[in-house]
């Protein structure tokens, strides 16, 4: 229930600033939530199961790092 909740929580976080600006499919949208989770959470979020959907490519781009400034890390993605 944990892992839900969070992930959940990080859709409504994006939802706006995120996937709506850089119009994200539905796949990439929960590809990228699954990335932030891992990412920023994963110490927390033991056990945290990624879905098998959305486009692998998007992995690199969601780092620690890219965290600071997620719209440049999914700006370099679309490029």
């Amino acid at each position: 229930p944990l892992h839900n909740l969070v992930h959940e929580m990080v859709h409504i976080g994006i939802d706006a600033p995120i996937v709506r600006r850089f119009q994200l499919t539905h796949p990439e949208k929960e590809r990228l939530v699954d990335r932030i989770c891992v990412v920023a959470f994963g110490d927390w979020l033991e056990g945290y199961e990624v879905q098998p959907m959305g486009p692998a490519k998007l992995d690199p781009f969601i780092d620690a790092a890219a965290l600071d400034d997620l719209p440049a890390a999914l700006e370099r993605y679309q490029r």
